[in-house]
């Protein structure tokens, strides 16, 4: 079961904090990324969404679960021996918010690549907490040389 911490992983996105929002990867394969994002309340964006009743933004569901996409999409062009990428949307086809994340909630984030083409991915992603689904998306990422 590989696993990346926090420091492999910012050698790999170009993230940083406040918007990294992938803490670990847990587990990955060739077609699936299992990571984990724990909500703070220190998020900056938590004074103002909202104040006294702070709720993870539904968009940063999409984005953590396209950073986490990103990983593997990361792993399959290193074997193509692509370097010096940095990692764009594409498309949102859909996306679905079942529940809300709070401080102190643990997203557990996956991605699981449908195709690809060239540098063009096609992903479904999930979050849940406490194994119950809070967020869905299908979407499609490119690679592009910095």
């Amino acid at each position: 079961m590989p696993s990346l911490d926090l420091e492999k992983i910012k050698t790999i996105l170009p993230h940083r904090y406040p918007m990294l929002m992938v803490d670990a990867v847990l587990d990955y394969t060739s077609d699936k990324i299992s990571g984990i994002k724990e909500i703070s309340s220190d998020e900056f964006f938590l004074k103002g969404h909202f104040p006294n009743n702070p709720i993870f933004p539904g968009t940063f569901f999409v984005e953590a679960m396209s950073q986490l996409s990103n990983i593997l999409m990361y792993f399959d062009l290193k074997e193509r021996k692509c370097h010096n990428l940095i990692f764009l949307f594409m498309t949102i086809e859909s996306a679905k918010f079942r529940g809300q994340a709070r401080p102190g909630d643990t997203l557990y984030i996956e991605a699981i690549k449908k195709h690809s083409i060239g540098n063009a991915y096609k992903f479904e992603g999930t979050i849940r907490i406490n194994n119950r689904i809070v967020a869905e998306a299908i979407f499609s990422s490119t690679a592009v040389s910095e």
